[in-house]
């Protein structure tokens, strides 16, 4: 039957309507079959089905919607389909849930999901991470990695999981699972329009490829009938609502419907909302037929529509020009309309200049009282406008304005635009000639000067005493013209007309005096006269003169623009001659050397003598030597007298150049110890001991004699003894030692030439340990003292207490840290020679393990390091004795091995061995083995022997011997029935274990060395009791009376899960060991089964009944047939 809308019954189920969404609509290709079973062959292949139910779907659909105003609770479901030919093993599937991003959502789970169907077979592991879904090429037998996913009891917050793993051992061919089905919500949903969330899952299997179904997969492929995952898609949109509210002429407050304004915004669309002006300007286009006339619309508002959605989603507050959102649905945009109101407002334009009016004051409100004045259009002005009209007017004036007759008047009624205002202005003008009189418009930058001076300044310079020059004055004035309204000046008072005006404010100057008298200087001292007369451009034009020569300034007429200028008069002195001349007063005052002739200016001064005594004299006592001169106008002649000179003359000094070498006599001498030294590892350089001796000769100048000597007991003496002259700073050869001197090295001995020094220097031992000191005198001669020097050996020896280790099996080298700890002594080979520092520096040597050697305890040197346990020696080889050789000092170092070393010890190793486990098994009837006992080895000898290479110790019968649970009571032999036991080693095992292990010379076995115990647990079989219908069947004739049991018919069979056959005797049960049900009374078929004191009979029937768990199950059959009834008819009759 095709599809009727009419008639949607058949194509949902009962209770819920047919929504054609399920089928996107297409309802043309819709048919109802009928409602009896049918088979559905599937489209071949292994893979998953999924669907999904949005809130505005009733059912589950291949692609479901949700509005965002509705719940936010959605479902996927997906199932796992085998349409592949063949039964698949190990089947997986992975599903990814939709997440967040630019396009889609994401989907939280609001609990475990939920599977429809039988879930023994199957598993479903969970986790907050998205697993990787693989890809369809990858090989057969691909599956996902389950790194990260857990059980559900493991899941603490469902809301965290991303991805779920369905696991089953195997989905048979054209078989199916049941739907597991996700249910949760989008916690975001208001604000996730135009969003899907695709579900993604993938199918795996040991046989077959990857099937992956997600949205990228199917946007990749290119198969005309691909099919989406399920998925939902989020749809919204906010509705705005318009109105128009105004107050009417009655004061009423009216409001009206503006439906052809609304909008719907779709919310997947990012849309903004309009703005107040934007909605304003809608109105006014599309709804002007709604506002009133002489009505405007001048403000709006957004109210909020309240809340429309149905999660916890905060309420916003919607505004203009915001982005649309899920709180803006249902909005509404009060439009406010009010009278249309008009105004007065003025400009001011300037005529001053008619050829260029300027508007110096554009439209402006016009006020009273910082009120604009308005009023409804139509309505009459206030008499304020006026008044306000007239204080603008007055205002200008007071600025210095002229207003102008035709400037606009007030009109009495507001028209039907806004009335502009005009008034018309020219500028007053007043004669400014003093600073106070300019107008409070001028600034600095107008105002211009009224007056100035012009002056000439006359200084006198040259002159030895100050000579008073002159300062002149010339001032000029005039009159401005200025613009009372710009403070401008627009021109000048015409000087030659006081009724006329200029614009050259230059020649507006006026003078009463414009003169600068003439100067000449008075007290001008004899012998000088004028140089010069100059200004700054050099020399000055207006001058006087007589007999060619500058007398003074000259008088000079002064103009306006002339700038003030300084006239320098300079006077100079008039040019003189002297002489200067030498005379020897110790040669009766015959002149030496030439005249000198000196020349200059009166009054001038010669600072640049250069005057010299002439070599071999000194000027005469008192006597000075002039260094400048100032000239005058009669100058005397200058006599300088001189004496010979006397030169002191020094061993350093030079001899006068009048002296001979005849003339000239020894003035130092040097006597000298040089010592020298040998001996030591490294040269030292000899050292010269110098005496020097000095005296100083007085030498005539003039003519190169000496005369005397200088006194050395007191310099200002002169002496004749030339040998009672000499002198030294310091006549003494200094103590001598070597501070260089390398430790344990002394001195042998100290000769000049054959023979012992005497002067030398020694220590409490004897040992010399430098030279002293030697006072020297001038007769004494120069010597050399030879040093020699000798070394002494140093005795080695090392030092520890005995070192101990533990066998382990390895190589056993001593710690760096213990080697670290060995110490180094010497002594000297001569206890009167020091050699402290050198001894320290051995025993602080940083030697490591590399610089010494082992040995056996006889003193063998061992190739390596030693292992096995013993006594050793550490000795220094021969690394370490060049390590200390380093730090001798190059002393020898002499060591003997068998003298000094370092006992080492490596102890044997304790070995410890445990017994410790635990193991079960159940009763079979037999006493347990030892197989069973190491079974799985969870029963065994862990055992501590270091540096062992035997296998672990397997235990072996006879090792061990068995006890009661707690261990107190010995068995005699191993346990067969139900129970727990312990097991202890015996002497046979410990033995065993020892023997096992070997090496008892390196390891050492204490007597509790091998410790502990086991358990061992045998547990119960399980038994049967059963009844069957074939075995166990009685058959009986209905008596009347109730049919009793035959035992013989329901002898019960015993089946255990360890193979033993268990029996019980005959006669063993009785009727009332059964119970039939129903109550066997009339023909038919009953269940016989066993009483609870029938099974403890059967139970205690079996001696070893205590090691088994009992268990009862099935019935017999009792059937009661009818019985055979004989008749007999006798006696006659007739028909007619």
């Amino acid at each position: 039957t095709a599809y009727n809308p009419n008639n949607t019954s058949n194509f949902a189920p009962s209770g819920i309507t047919f929504n054609p969404d399920w089928v996107q609509g297409n309802t043309s290709n819709l048919y109802y079959l009928g409602a009896n079973g049918f088979t559905i062959n599937q489209v071949g292949g292994a893979n998953t089905a999924s669907v999904a139910q949005g809130n505005q779907n009733d059912i589950l659909v291949d692609s479901g919607l949700s509005d965002i105003y509705s719940s936010n609770k959605m479902e996927y479901a997906v199932r796992l389909i085998n349409g592949s030919g063949s039964n698949l093993n190990n089947v997986v599937a992975m599903v990814n849930l939709p997440q967040a991003s630019d396009t889609s959502f994401t989907f939280q789970l609001s609990g475990r999901p939920v599977y429809e169907g039988d879930k023994t077979n199957y598993t479903f592991l969970y986790s907050t991470e998205l697993g990787n879904l693989k890809s369809n090429n990858d090989p057969d037998g691909t599956k996902p990695d389950e790194t990260g996913y857990v059980s559900a009891d493991q899941v603490t917050d469902w809301s965290k999981i991303k991805s779920i793993i369905i696991k089953t051992s195997s989905l048979n061919n054209n078989d199916r699972s049941d739907r597991l089905i996700f249910t949760g919500i989008d916690p975001n949903l208001v604000n996730d329009a135009g969003k899907t969330g695709y579900i993604s899952t993938g199918f795996y299997s040991d046989t077959t490829k990857p099937f992956i179904s997600s949205l990228a997969v199917y946007n990749a492929s290119t198969s005309p009938n691909k099919v989406k995952p399920a998925n939902i898609t989020i749809t919204g949109e906010a509705n705005i609502n318009f109105k128009l509210q105004y107050t009417d002429e009655n004061g009423q407050l009216q409001t009206i419907n503006l439906p052809d304004l609304s909008t719907s915004y779709n919310l997947a669309q990012n849309n903004t909302m309009l703005t107040e002006q934007e909605a304003i300007e809608l109105a006014n286009k599309n709804a002007a037929s709604s506002i009133p006339a002489s009505y405007e619309i001048k403000s709006a508002t957004l109210q909020s529509g309240g809340k429309t959605w149905q999660t916890d989603a905060p309420e916003g507050t919607p505004v203009f020009g915001g982005q649309v959102q899920y709180f803006y649905n249902n909005a509404t945009v009060l439009l406010q309309a009010v009278p249309i109101q008009r105004t007065l407002t003025y400009q001011v334009i300037d005529e001053n200049d008619s050829s260029n009016p300027v508007t110096i004051q554009p439209n402006t409100d016009l006020l009273n009282n910082g009120q604009v004045i308005t009023g409804n259009q139509g309505s009459n002005v206030p008499n304020d406008a006026t008044t306000a009209y007239d204080a603008v007017k007055n205002a200008l004036e007071a600025k210095g304005y002229v207003i102008s007759s035709k400037s606009s008047t007030v009109p009495t009624i507001f028209g039907p635009d806004n009335t502009a205002l005009t008034i018309y202005v020219t500028h007053k003008t007043i004669n400014v000639s003093t600073p106070d009189q300019w107008p409070s418009t001028s600034t600095d930058a107008d105002k211009v000067s009224l007056s100035k001076t012009i002056t000439r300044t006359i200084t006198v310079e040259g002159l030895p005493t100050a000579v008073e020059g002159t300062t002149q004055t010339v001032t000029f004035t005039r009159t401005a013209v200025v613009d009372e309204v710009t403070g401008k000046v627009i021109g000048y008072v015409d000087p030659s007309d006081s009724t006329n005006t200029i614009t050259d404010g230059n020649d507006a100057w006026t003078s009463t005096n414009n003169q600068w008298d003439a100067f000449v200087p008075a007290n001008v001292p004899a012998g000088y006269s004028i140089e010069s007369i100059t200004d700054a451009n050099g020399n000055y034009p207006d001058v006087t003169s007589a007999d060619g020569k500058l007398t003074g300034v000259a008088q000079t007429t002064v103009a306006p623009n002339e700038s003030d200028v300084t006239v320098t008069l300079t006077y100079q002195g008039n040019q003189v001659s002297n002489t200067i001349i030498f005379i020897d007063t110790d040669d009766n005052n015959k002149q030496v050397g030439e005249t000198i002739t000196i020349s200059g200016r009166v009054g001038e001064t010669d600072n640049n003598l250069n005057l010299t005594v002439p070599e071999g004299y000194e000027l005469a006592n008192g006597a000075s030597l002039p260094t400048s001169y100032t000239f005058e106008a009669t100058n005397t002649p200058i006599t300088i007298p001189l004496v010979h000179k006397h030169k002191t003359v020094g061993p350093n000094d030079t001899w006068p150049s009048t002296s001979t070498n005849a003339d000239k006599v020894p003035l130092s001498e040097t006597i000298t110890r040089t010592i020298t030294v040998s001996g030591l590892p490294t040269n030292v350089p000899s050292v010269e001991q110098n005496v020097n001796f000095t005296r100083t000769a007085i030498v005539d100048e003039v003519t190169g004699k000496v005369i005397g000597y200088v006194d050395p007991s007191d310099s200002t003496e002169t002496i004749t003894d030339g040998d009672a002259a000499w002198t030294s700073d310091n006549p003494t050869w200094s103590s001598w030692t070597n501070s260089t001197v390398p430790e344990g090295s002394y001195i042998e001995s100290a000769k000049v030439g054959n023979t012992d020094y005497p002067a030398v220097t020694t220590n409490a031992n004897g040992i010399i340990t430098g030279l002293n000191s030697v006072t020297v005198t001038p007769k004494m001669s120069s010597i050399t003292v030879n040093v020699v020097y000798n070394k002494v050996n140093l005795d080695l020896t090392i030092n520890h207490d005995t070192i101990t280790n533990t066998y382990n099996g390895s190589e056993q080298p001593v710690s760096p840290d213990i080697i670290s700890e060995i110490t180094h002594t010497v002594v000297s080979s001569n206890n009167d020679v020091p050699i402290q520092n050198i001894a320290q520096a051995i025993q602080d040597a940083n030697l490591t393990s590399d610089d010494y050697s082992y040995t056996d305890s006889q003193g063998n040197v061992l190739t390596g390091t030693p292992t096995n346990a013993g006594n050793y020696r550490i000795i220094l080889n021969q690394n370490g004795l060049d390590k200390l050789n380093k730090v001798a000092g190059g002393l020898t170092i002499n060591y003997n091995p068998s003298k000094s070393y370092v006992n080492y010890t490596i102890e044997k190793a304790e070995a410890s061995a445990e017994l410790e486990g635990n193991n079960s098994k159940q009763y079979d009837g037999q006493s347990v083995t030892n197989g069973e006992v190491t079974k799985d080895d969870n029963i065994k000898v862990t055992a501590n022997v270091p540096s062992t290479t035997q296998s672990a110790y397997q235990l072996q019968a006879g090792d061990y011997d068995w006890y009661s649970a707690d261990g107190s009571t010995r068995l005699s032999s191993a346990p067969t029935n139900v129970g727990n036991y312990m097991i202890k080693l015996n002497s046979t095992g410990i033995a065993n274990i020892k023997a096992h292990y070997g090496n008892s010379y390196n390891i050492n076995w204490t007597d509790d060395a091998i410790t502990g115990s086991a358990t061992y647990e045998i547990t119960k079989a399980a038994a049967t009791i059963s009844l069957t219908p074939d075995k166990n069947k009685q058959t009986s004739s209905w008596t009347g009376s109730e049919i009793s049991i035959n035992p013989a018919d329901f002898v019960p069979t015993i089946t255990t899960d360890n193979g033993q056959t268990l029996t019980i005797p005959v006669n063993t049960l009785g009727v009332d060991d059964y119970k039939v049900s129903p109550s066997p009374v009339a023909p038919g078929t009953y269940q016989v089964s066993f009483t609870p004191a029938g099974i403890e009979k059967i139970e205690k029937a079996i001696p070893t009944s205590g090691n088994y768990v009992w268990n009862n199950t099935g019935n017999g059959v009792l059937e009661i047939v009818n019985a055979k009834a004989d008749y007999q008819m006798s006696g006659s009759g007739e028909t007619t």
